[in-house]
């Protein structure tokens, strides 16, 4: 009896976490609190769709051939320039910034990079390129 219990609470709470889909960055950012959270929540938004064809692609998850086949596929030039955008947007909330470079040129990057993603085929590529361009616009406050 103590086991069927221990199963169907298991069972219970497995679904639970399973049925709950993924927040919209909308409704992430409409529960940040502060700037700060808000800055964050942007940042790391931007940072995870800057791997998106990469977070897609099955690699072997042990060992050391594992890590290093997840290391190259995020090493990709498409991959980096697209994190390296996303600092540089994230520094123009940042007070001590070294160089930043004003929002209407990072703006013309983003809307250029968006343009690039909707090139390629598919509904994925198209609903990737919507949201960085939506990541864009919250960061720099630009439309695209």
């Amino acid at each position: 009896m103590k086991t069927w219990m221990m199963l169907a609470v298991t069972a219970l709470a497995i679904s639970a976490c399973a049925s709950q889909p993924s927040q919209t960055l909308d409704q992430k950012l409409s529960e940040a609190t502060d700037a700060a959270d808000r800055k964050e929540t942007l940042r790391l938004a931007c940072l995870n769709e800057a791997e998106w064809p990469a977070s897609l692609q099955k690699v072997r998850t042990t060992g050391r051939h594992g890590t290093q086949q997840r290391q190259r596929l995020k090493r990709s030039p498409e991959i980096m320039e697209m994190k390296t955008l996303c600092r540089q947007m994230d520094d123009l909330t940042t007070a001590d910034a070294e160089e930043k470079l004003p929002p209407k040129e990072l703006a013309s990057a983003c809307a250029a990079k968006v343009a690039d993603k909707k090139q390629k085929e598919g509904k994925d590529w198209a609903e990737h390129a919507d949201r960085i361009a939506h990541i864009c616009k919250e960061m720099t406050g630009k439309k695209l």
